[in-house]
C-alpha cells in the first residue's frame, strides 16, 4: 500500500517540479504514468476497491477536462457496472457516474 502512494506522490510531484524539464514533457507522458500507476493498483486492490474506482474515475475525468473524449468515454463505460454492483444503483456516487457517462457520449451515438 505504501508503494501506491508513494508512485502517486511521485506522479504529483514531478508535475509540480518547479523545474520545467524535469515536468512531464506532454500530457500524454502524465497520462502513460496515471494508467501504470492504475493498473497496478487494480493488481494489488482489486478492480472493485473503492480507491481503484476512483483512480479510475478521475483519470475518465481528466480525459474529458483534456478533450480526450473517446478515452474518457471508455473509461466511464466501465465504470458505470462497477459503481452499480458495489455501490448500488441509487448510490450517489453511481448517479453521477451515469451522469459523467452520458454527457460523454457524443451526439449521434449508436452503440
Amino acid at each position: 500500500m505504501n508503494q501506491l502512494r508513494g508512485d502517486l506522490d511521485w506522479i504529483v510531484m514531478k508535475c509540480l517540479e518547479k523545474d520545467r524539464s524535469r515536468r512531464y514533457d506532454t500530457a500524454n507522458g502524465l497520462a502513460t504514468d496515471l494508467k501504470r500507476h492504475l493498473e497496478f493498483r487494480r493488481k494489488v486492490l482489486g478492480a472493485e476497491h473503492s480507491d481503484t474506482l476512483d483512480a479510475l474515475l478521475n483519470l475518465a475525468n481528466s480525459y474529458f477536462d483534456a478533450d480526450h473524449k473517446d478515452e474518457a468515454l471508455k473509461l466511464r463505460e466501465q465504470l458505470v457496472p462497477l459503481y452499480r454492483k458495489v455501490l448500488g444503483p441509487e448510490n450517489p456516487t453511481t448517479l453521477s457516474a451515469l451522469h459523467n457517462l452520458a454527457i460523454s457520449i457524443p451526439t449521434g451515438y449508436s452503440a
